[in-house]
């Protein structure tokens, strides 16, 4: 086992223990609402449901969470990084050609930067005097 893919397990170990406190945390402030509801005089199933309307949406809430605790915009860029790899792994032709083509597209541009000067002519500076 290589290091990144331990490193990939030990992180997602303990974000599936995040997601997994998150949830219990949830479902713990559902049955203390429904407890107090039915301290009131409720039924048990019209408590259920006045806690969780009381509550909000309960997935909405998972998710915000999720996106405040971890980087996703990070997390895509690496799931693609990943991905984009393994594709370039499974055809190598197509990668050789890719690579040859950036740099020949890359040396294009720097032997073209920066533009040559050109030489001023006497009307050049006719039409556009100093200051």
């Amino acid at each position: 086992m290589d290091w990144s893919s331990r490193i990939y397990r030990a992180t997602l170990g303990r974000r599936r223990r995040l997601y997994d406190d998150l949830s219990e945390e949830i479902r713990q402030h559902l049955e203390e609402k429904t407890e107090q509801f039915q301290r009131e005089g409720m039924s048990r199933a019209d408590a259920e449901h006045a806690a969780r309307r009381a509550f909000g949406n309960a997935t909405l809430i998972e998710e915000r969470s999720r996106e405040i605790w971890l980087w996703p915009k990070l997390e895509n860029l690496l799931r693609d990084f990943k991905s984009s790899a393994r594709l370039l792994r499974k055809s190598p032709g197509f990668t050789l050609v890719a690579v040859i083509r950036l740099s020949f597209a890359s040396t294009g541009r720097q032997r073209r930067w920066p533009p040559r000067r050109a030489r001023c002519s006497q009307s050049w500076h006719r039409t556009f005097p100093r200051r």
